[in-house]
C-alpha cells in the first residue's frame, strides 16, 4: 500500500509547471514600458518661440485695461 500523498512525479510536475509559470510571468512582465507610453505616442510638444511673448502680451494688456478703467471711474468721481 501506498499511503504517499505527494509522490516523486508530482513534486517535479508541480516544480515544472510553478518554474514555468514563472518564466513566463517575468518575461511577459519584462516587455512592458513602466515609464508610459514609448516616444512619439503622445502629442507633439509645443515647441512655439513666440508662445511666452504672447503670454506677456496679454498680461500688459490686461493690467492697461485695469489702469485705464480705475483712471476711468476716478474722472467719473471727479465730475
Amino acid at each position: 500500500m501506498n499511503y504517499r500523498i505527494v509522490t516523486l512525479k508530482r513534486l517535479a510536475a508541480f516544480l515544472l509547471s510553478g518554474s514555468f509559470s514563472l518564466f513566463l510571468a517575468s518575461s511577459t512582465l519584462a516587455q512592458r514600458n513602466p515609464t508610459g507610453p514609448p516616444p512619439g505616442a503622445g502629442p507633439p510638444p509645443n515647441n512655439n518661440p513666440n508662445l511666452q511673448d504672447r503670454a506677456r502680451q496679454v498680461d500688459e494688456g490686461r493690467l492697461r485695461s485695469a489702469e485705464v478703467d480705475a483712471l476711468g471711474t476716478a474722472v467719473e468721481k471727479a465730475a
